[in-house]
């Protein structure tokens, strides 16, 4: 009965798909990225549309909305991913203000990514979906 187990649950294992390693070109494509800013003086959030190339650079004039009635474009940015596919990389939103990204993570089907950072307010957590 042991040796049964213990093939049934070596088939069931092997036949688990391996997570694959994350490359820059994961990054490339337009994705959906929603932010929340805490700080003592300031709770807001952030929606942009980003547009990545294949080295990580974001799309100029990429267009973001922030609540406290912002409507700024992206003048610069760069994400970068490793083969772990941990996130990391910056945005300017205009006027010096940037969104770094110190931690994150892509998910394994490379279609979202989360992280954290601080930015022109203080801390902030992100989610993004790829399009």
């Amino acid at each position: 009965m042991k040796f049964v187990f213990v093939a049934l649950v070596s088939i069931a294992i092997s036949a688990m798909p391996a997570a694959a390693a994350c490359k820059k070109k994961d990054l490339q494509g337009t994705w959906e990225l929603y932010g929340q800013v805490v700080y003592s003086t300031v709770n807001a959030w952030l929606a942009c549309t980003i547009d990545v190339n294949k080295k990580g650079n974001i799309a100029k004039n990429s267009p973001c909305l922030l609540s406290i009635g912002m409507e700024p474009k992206i003048p610069s940015g760069k994400l970068k991913v490793k083969n772990n596919c941990g996130i990391s990389g910056s945005f300017d939103t205009g006027n010096d203000s940037d969104f770094n990204i110190q931690v994150g993570q892509m998910n394994s089907d490379k279609t979202t990514m989360s992280g954290a950072g601080d930015g022109p307010y203080g801390a902030w957590t992100f989610t993004a979906v790829k399009k």
